[in-house]
């Protein structure tokens, strides 16, 4: 068995119009034999949202992939803010909030995740299907975000083995997750396995993105971008 791993972003058809950049940013590379993964959102209330996201998946890069072995899922959330803060440079946290949400997989199938804010973290493991994020609170857009201070009560982490064929972790910002209801999930990710596990890298970009540029839903204006790992046979 090996992993594979597939990503893809693009900008919704709202900013298309305002002529504004895609506040989401991917992440998906190799990683010591393993996969890292990410997939950040921009605030849109913030005028440098894109370069925020940006920086957040950059960041995670540096935390994630840092050691061969993985990091404490405990210790992430301190780990990313700090690395964030550096990766901003001389930007202002308060005009470049975003969400996250991260994963790295090890060649044998170890799992270490975190989240702040919206989307949605999807994880199978030993062929079951667990919805990691909780349900949304607030309205409407309401979510935490990244922010100059830390907060640590915001944040979501844990860890979890990809043991059987079909396991695997989906990061997804929340121009996908909010079109998706809960109990469909499973399936959802079921569909992803079987139209990607058998695409290079590549194709299973391109094949996402024509998939989120002719999304299903009516007035869905927001970026979409979306991250899987899956553990396959070969």
């Amino acid at each position: 068995m090996t992993l594979v791993a597939f990503g893809a972003s693009v900008r919704g058809p709202a900013h298309e119009f305002a002529h504004t950049a895609n506040q989401d940013a991917l992440g998906l590379s190799g990683c010591r034999g393993g996969w890292f993964a990410a997939a950040c959102d921009g605030l849109g209330s913030h005028a440098m949202s894109h370069a925020g996201s940006t920086a957040m998946m950059r960041a995670a890069k540096s935390v994630l992939c840092a050691e061969q072995t993985l990091p404490a899922h405990e210790s992430l959330p301190e780990l990313l803010h700090r690395a964030w803060i550096r990766e901003l440079g001389a930007l202002e946290p308060t005009s470049a909030g975003s969400t996250c949400l991260v994963a790295r997989a090890t060649r044998t199938g170890r799992v270490v995740f975190a989240q702040l804010g919206d989307g949605l973290l999807v994880v199978r493991s030993a062929g079951q299907t667990t919805v990691v994020t909780p349900r949304r609170q607030g309205f409407g857009n309401e979510t935490d975000s990244l922010e100059e201070g830390h907060r640590p009560e915001q944040w979501l982490t844990g860890e979890a083995e990809l043991t059987r064929p079909g396991d695997g972790v989906l990061l997804m910002t929340d121009g996908v997750s909010d079109d998706l209801q809960e109990s469909l999930l499973p399936g959802f990710f079921t569909s992803l396995l079987h139209d990607l596990r058998a695409r290079s890298r590549r194709s299973g970009k391109r094949w996402l993105e024509r998939q989120f540029l002719n999304w299903p839903v009516p007035m869905h204006g927001d970026d979409k971008t979306l991250a899987a790992i899956f553990k396959v046979e070969r």
